[in-house]
């Protein structure tokens, strides 16, 4: 018979091998590496002897789900401002997870505007006219707003920045065509309306001839300037009444002067010609001195700062075409005034020198200007005579009354001869009837 001894020992041997070594095995923490970086996710642990798949003895990962973010490595996040899911390349943030408002892309050109980032351009509209509303027919696409371009596009008239969806400018109507509106009758557009004008300032929107720009008539009593005054034309038609002035007496005085309205008065001094005394006074504060009446009738130069007119300043004379019969005068002679109209009234030179003239009978064709008259062969003249202007008609244009007064002279008196008299005159002129 076998012994079995041997063969008990040893099992009992083996077990207390095996039993030993279990309890010899130290266990320690394994914790879970799922994106595999090499650092574990501590809130995800084993114990075990043996290091199980997937794990690692490292806890250091502050987000398992990404290789980049442990202890070794913070990824970068971009500022997302305008979330369209493109960062900001300016704004980064070094975090292990994802902050709030930020992305992993840094791509965005403009992360104030959502429309605008790698995958959409804005549309920008120009805004010529400075308002702040864009033209829709005018465009460019940039990632930022380029100068002079807005993201408006609701501007209906470029051009003008008064007119845009917050505003309309207002438009008159110009029925007669001649650019200036109506201020009674408008309309507001945003671009202008046929028949329309932006200004407002006429004054007769059914006469094209009427409007601020048309030349003034002085003579029509028409308002044509619109400047609110209406020119009326006064012709003096009331009876003659007699004016004189002895020789040498005052000129100053007033009972030697004749006057007429507020800015004219009519007087002479000694051996000069009658002149308009009440514009010196106005002008100067002063009776003008004989010198200066000279330079202003003959063209020369004054001792007083003023510009020669020819004579009675103010003051301007036509030679009417009823004077009288004068066979000697050419009968070509064109150059006769009517009373209210202001052609061929001219200066007191020009109307004594044609007179003259005549009497010679010249063939007196034309005034070159308030000195010099044209006559026939002789070329430009310039020689009057005062004696010559006794007995003959004439009107006087009072220029800034606008009144017409007809005058006829009836004597002159001269410093020299057998019986001097100067400074003597006198003379008709009618009245307001």
């Amino acid at each position: 018979m076998k012994s079995t001894l041997p063969i008990l020992f040893l099992c009992l041997f083996g077990i207390f091998i095996t039993s030993c070594g279990d309890d010899d095995c130290a266990e320690v923490n394994w914790y879970q590496d799922t994106d595999g970086d090499g650092f574990g996710n501590p809130d995800e642990v084993m114990r075990s002897c043996d290091q199980p798949e997937g794990y690692v003895t490292n806890s250091g990962d502050c987000d398992d789900s990404n290789k980049n973010a442990n202890s070794d490595t913070l990824p970068t996040w971009y500022k997302d401002a305008d979330a369209d899911g493109y960062g900001d390349p300016s704004s980064p943030l070094e975090a292990c997870t994802q902050p709030e408002g930020y992305v992993t892309d840094n791509t965005d050109c403009n992360d104030s505007n959502k429309d605008a980032n790698p995958e959409s351009t804005p549309t920008w509209y120009e805004d010529a006219d400075g308002d702040g509303f864009g033209n829709p027919d005018v465009t460019t696409e940039a990632c930022t707003q380029p100068d002079g371009y807005v993201a408006d596009n609701t501007d209906c008239d470029d051009t003008n920045k008064d007119a845009n969806p917050d505003m309309f400018p207002t438009w008159f109507i110009d029925a007669d065509g001649d650019n200036y509106g109506d201020s009674n009758v408008f309309m507001e557009a945003c671009t202008q309306p046929e028949g329309y004008v932006a200004d407002d300032t006429d004054c007769d929107d059914s006469n094209a001839d009427i409007n601020p720009g048309a030349e003034e008539d002085d003579s029509d009593g028409i308002d044509s300037n619109c400047d609110g005054k209406v020119e009326i034309t006064n012709i003096w038609l009331g009876p003659m009444i007699p004016v004189s002035k002895p020789a040498n007496a005052d000129w100053t005085d007033p009972q030697y002067q004749d006057r007429i309205t507020d800015k004219v008065v009519i007087t002479r001094q000694n051996n000069r010609p009658f002149y308009n005394y009440q514009w010196w006074q106005d002008e100067f504060g002063q009776d003008p001195t004989s010198n200066d009446l000279k330079e202003d009738f003959y063209n020369g130069t004054p001792t007083l700062n003023f510009t020669p007119t020819g004579g009675t300043k103010g003051i301007r004379w036509a030679i009417l075409n009823n004077s009288g019969d004068h066979p000697e005068w050419d009968s070509n002679f064109t150059l006769y005034g009517t009373l209210g109209e202001p052609d061929h009234f001219y200066s007191l030179n020009n109307v004594v020198t044609m007179i003259t003239n005549l009497n010679n009978s010249q063939n007196v064709t034309e005034v070159v200007n308030d000195f010099t008259i044209k006559v026939g062969n002789d070329g430009e003249l310039s020689t009057p005579n005062f004696k010559n202007i006794v007995g003959i008609r004439l009107g006087a244009w009072l220029v800034e009354d606008n009144i017409y007064v007809i005058f006829t002279f009836t004597s002159w008196g001269e410093g020299q001869g057998p019986t001097p008299n100067p400074g003597a005159f006198s003379y008709e002129r009618s009245t307001e009837q």
